[in-house]
């Protein structure tokens, strides 16, 4: 079984709720593929942070997903697809990078 691990792409941006607040909600945004850059949807997509899930949602068609509400900090984002197993990755979020 071939794993996300080797058929993935992700791209995260961060947007601001507001520029000018140091806690204000930030959301993350990303597109899931194969490694040809083909979309993978209905994958699913879970943010964690000190082991307590913040937020969950499933890719649209596209592969596309986003996550708000986060807050500045170290977190770790999980991919799952039936298909393809899960990929984990860990993440910081500080003032305008990831």
């Amino acid at each position: 079984m071939n794993t996300l691990n080797t058929l993935i792409t992700l791209v995260l941006i961060c947007t601001f709720s507001s520029i000018f607040s140091q806690n204000a909600p930030v959301a993350v945004q990303g597109k899931v593929t194969y490694g040809d850059g083909t979309p993978i949807p209905d994958a699913t997509v879970t943010v964690s942070k000190d082991l307590a899930v913040i937020a969950q949602t499933v890719t649209d068609k596209d592969g596309k997903f986003t996550v708000t509400g986060l807050e500045f900090g170290n977190y770790e984002i999980k991919f799952k697809h039936i298909s393809y197993g899960e990929v984990i990755k860990t993440f910081r979020l500080t003032n305008n990078k990831v």
